[in-house]
């Protein structure tokens, strides 16, 4: 518990620094101010809420706070020593009749690879529990004996 209120502590510290740099250095000058304050600036690609994100991880508070912030505004508090600008253009909608259209597809799809998931985990089960003699040799000794 004390290395949590340690860390917390020393993040809270981090917030104020944080929102003074994001708030000084304007979107396309914020290495120079970062180094300044050796501090790194990345940028991101575009991202949807469960992504993985290189530098960032997948489904955290930074990711939340992007998607909770309208596009360009700056948010630093709650989101630890990070700032976050919501950049670019703008967040694309989702196209609801569109999927409409998809969704008996993806659903055949998907009930379509569990059933074969299930037939695979079924026949690996019963080649797993199942008692098999190698008869061939003998058959095949018996076989050349008949013949000859």
């Amino acid at each position: 518990m004390r290395r949590v209120l340690t860390l917390q502590q020393a993040l809270d510290r981090m917030v104020p620094k944080g929102l003074t740099f994001a708030k000084q250095a304007p979107r396309p000058h914020q290495q120079p101010a970062a180094q300044s304050d050796k501090l790194t600036v990345s940028k991101s690609p575009p991202f949807t809420p469960t992504s993985y994100v290189p530098d960032i991880g997948q489904m955290n508070q930074v990711i939340g706070a992007a998607f909770a912030i309208p596009v360009a505004a700056i948010r630093t508090r709650g989101v630890g020593c990070c700032s976050v600008r919501a950049a670019g253009r703008s967040r694309v909608p989702s196209d609801t009749p569109a999927w409409s259209k998809q969704k008996d597809e993806q659903r055949q799809k998907l009930l379509g690879d569990l059933r074969r998931q299930r037939v695979q985990e079924y026949l690996a089960d019963l080649r797993e529990a199942a008692k098999i003699t190698d008869n061939r040799k003998a058959i095949e000794a018996a076989a050349k004996r008949s013949t000859t």
